[in-house]
């Protein structure tokens, strides 16, 4: 496999929140607006005992923090120092409270209000409105507001408006709950059906197909061609450059490509036959339009390890996405889903949008409910309503989605550890690496060291993977038995990865799977930035009984794998072609999809509600999960640091060097984003060359003259600068990233 001549500078820019209405003391126009919680009159005070407004601002509705947190039974408190408010505890309707005389905004009017911030349960908390815009909180007259809808749906309050009457509702929700001992049962016998059932071998194996076709069709020559490519940057080439590429291109994944009979010979023709069409006419050829245009003809090849000029999770409506609203909260009986507000039954009937469906879902507090999920790309995404019946008719509530928040993306630091607490132990690996196995030669071992615990909860919302899977030899030490999942591997043999002029499929597991006894409730973490080994480590810990997966979906990169890297000699139009094609459970590719969890949750919540469902459960004490809350902000906050001077050694700039070329940051990482570069060759400064950024939404490039170059970071994601002049070409790595 060819190996690219590509450091990796990674800069830090500081990414603000979204622009708020109100970032500075500011004069806002309001209007008065009614409230009704637990169906009775909201007429709040300050702590003097005076009447304060409520009132809606660019039609939010905003009410007192303190007044309306202790209307929900929750606690409330505030640090001067910090500009912070914060909001704790478990909603009740005995919190109810009306302590005022009267309304005391009456008409439209203009308010002066200083911004603040705002923890609810310990977390930074940003409201949005029903749109999903940031809103602000803010202070006025020494009175904190904040939006009532956000913080009420925050605790799975029920919200609604009534426009004839100007008001605001909150009510309590009556659910039970789904019992933790029963969706931790059937949870488990659904997966051990799941074993039972007969494997796909048959239908797998049709997709490894030994193609006479194959054989010399790539040439020694083409290969080294494809594998020995430099790294550069060109903008056009020829019309006869871009045919034989594209020739080149299709005959290297019909000789290689593990999944191309998965996905259907017909397919790639096609494509090949619509990119070649899309040439004709043309004497010079722009590289990034023939980039996107072979992408976009290749959007059946639904693989993440595999990718033809960029990764497709870059393509709009690609990547599932979990979308909630947890302010619809149902209980399940025999006569189907239902919900009791304020002593009166609503029974669920039916959503607008077929794709909705009720799913078990873990709630901030640690109760496990039914409530609505939308399961799609972002791109199609669309408003819902659900229909209830009441003794006395029907009624329909809109849902308002929220789309579940990005888990902070993994490094490739495996960043293990164990913490142990009062019998509950909290595992913690982000990924394997063959180099850094000392950073985690305690993981599989950890598996007997727990195994008398009362639950263990396994924390692999950032395995991105890696070589290497220890996580078997952890439930072998865990449970006694060694397991064995049910999947099918196969790889593929031809010119790009042997010397076979022939490409020829072997297969390398087609396993039943295992079912492994367990007695000890593990719960699984997972989130959307578990993908590759990760995956398959979820799928180890599947095997045994009592799993609960809460979460969201996985990153969904799980088909292919061991990429032969490659380059278009004319073009340079990178294409990774995976010589390995995997399944596990069936013949279904999760690639953008992932593995869906047991229970949903907005997986950068899920530590938090999972310990608090234990709680709730008598596995553990609130000090227990305080404890190891804590002691996991620690580590995180380790990891963070060490990483920071990995990134950033000297603190104030960097450099870089690929052979004889110097690349140095002049200015440092400021956070603006924008620094000034130095290049040098065979160390003196160049300044006869040019400088190109392969994906200006990330960031830019502009030439400077006096020789340097600026750089400006504006989005988080990866690309490449490339330096070239007649004597050289060589590429940088680049990863806009949050800080």
């Amino acid at each position: 496999m060819k190996l690219k001549r590509c450091l990796s500078l990674i800069l830090c820019a500081v990414m603000l929140m979204s622009a708020m209405p109100v970032m500075a003391a500011d004069s806002i126009h309001v209007v008065p607006i009614n409230i009704m919680v637990g169906g009775k009159s909201f007429l709040p005070t300050d702590v003097n005992g005076k009447n304060v407004p409520v009132f809606a601002y660019n039609g939010t509705t905003y009410a007192p923090l303190r007044a309306l947190a202790e209307a929900y039974g929750l606690g409330v408190g505030y640090n001067g120092e910090k500009n912070l408010a914060t909001v704790g505890g478990t909603p009740s309707a005995d919190g109810i409270a009306s302590k005022g005389t009267a309304q005391a905004l009456t008409k439209a009017t203009n308010l002066t209000v200083t911004p603040i911030n705002i923890e609810v349960n310990g977390s930074v908390f940003q409201p949005k409105d029903v749109t999903g815009k940031n809103v602000p909180v803010f202070a006025y007259n020494g009175t904190t507001y904040a939006p009532l809808r956000a913080l009420a749906e925050a605790y799975g309050l029920s919200v609604g408006y009534d426009g004839a009457k100007n008001m605001a509702t909150v009510d309590f929700v009556d659910v039970d709950g789904i019992d933790f001992e029963k969706i931790l049962k059937d949870v488990t016998a659904q997966r051990k059906a799941e074993f039972t059932a007969p494997p796909e071998f048959d239908k797998f194996t049709s997709f490894l197909v030994d193609d006479p076709e194959t054989k010399n069709l790539l040439t020694k020559e083409e290969r080294n061609a494809l594998l020995d490519t430099g790294e550069r940057y060109v903008k056009t080439v020829t019309y006869e450059q871009a045919v034989s590429d594209v020739d080149l291109l299709f005959r290297a994944l019909h000789v290689g490509y593990a999944s191309y009979y998965y996905f259907g010979k017909d397919k790639f023709d096609k494509a090949e036959a619509d990119t070649m069409a899309w040439l004709d006419g043309k004497t010079t050829v722009d590289v990034d339009e023939l980039t996107d245009v072979l992408r976009k003809n290749l959007l059946f090849m639904v693989d993440r390890h595999s990718f033809v000029g960029y990764d497709i999770d870059k393509l709009e409506g690609i990547r599932y996405e979990y979308h909630y609203d947890t302010s619809k909260q149902f209980d399940k009986d025999d006569k189907g889903y239902f919900k009791v507000v304020n002593g009166t039954r609503y029974d669920f009937v039916s959503f607008s949008d077929s794709r909705v469906t009720m799913e078990p879902t873990l709630l901030e507090n640690g109760k496990i409910v039914y409530s609505p999920v939308l399961f799609c790309p972002n791109s199609q995404v669309k408003p819902s309503d659900i229909t209830l019946k009441t003794a006395n008719g029907t009624v329909n509530e809109k849902i308002n989605w929220t789309e579940s928040s990005e888990v902070k993306k993994a490094s490739r630091d495996p960043n293990f550890y164990l913490i142990e607490e009062n019998d509950i132990a909290y595992i913690n690996i982000d990924c394997y690496d063959n180099d850094q196995k000392s950073k985690y030669s305690g993981y599989a071992p950890s598996g007997r060291q727990v195994k008398d615990c009362k639950a263990v909860i396994f924390d692999i919302r950032n395995n991105s993977g890696g070589p290497g899977n220890p996580t078997e030899d952890w439930v072998r030490n865990f449970t006694g038995i060694y397991p064995e999942q049910r999947e099918m591997i196969a790889h593929r043999y031809g010119i790009l990865n042997s010397t076979n002029s022939q490409s020829k499929y072997e297969v390398e597991h087609l396993g039943a799977g295992k079912w492994v006894p367990n007695d000890i409730p593990v719960i699984v973490l997972v989130g959307d930035a578990c993908g590759s080994n990760g995956e398959m480590t979820l799928n180890m810990l599947k095997t045994m009984e009592n799993v609960l997966v809460i979460g969201t979906n996985s990153n969904g990169c799980a088909l292919g794998g061991n990429c032969v890297e490659t380059n278009l000699p004319n073009t340079n139009i990178n294409a990774d072609i995976g010589t390995m094609i995997n399944f596990a459970y069936d013949i279904e590719n999760v690639d953008c999809i992932g593995y869906t969890p047991d229970v949903w949750c907005d997986a950068n919540k899920a530590l938090d509600a999972a310990m608090n469902m234990l709680i709730n459960n008598d596995f553990m004490g609130k000090e227990t999960a305080e404890t190891i809350k804590n002691t996991v902000a620690q580590k995180e906050k380790v990891k963070a640091e060490r990483e920071e001077k990995e990134l950033h050694p000297s603190g104030s700039g960097v450099s870089l060097k690929v052979g004889d070329l110097l690349v140095e940051g002049g200015v440092g990482f400021g956070a603006s984003g924008t620094w000034n570069v130095t290049v040098l060759y065979k160390g003196k400064q160049l300044t006869d060359y040019e400088v190109f950024i392969k994906d200006t939404s990330i960031a830019t490039v502009t030439k400077n003259s006096d020789g340097t170059f600026t750089l400006s970071v504006k989005n988080e994601g990866e690309t490449e600068i490339f330096i070239q002049n007649d004597k050289i070409s060589e590429s940088f790595g680049l990863k806009g990233r949050k800080k």
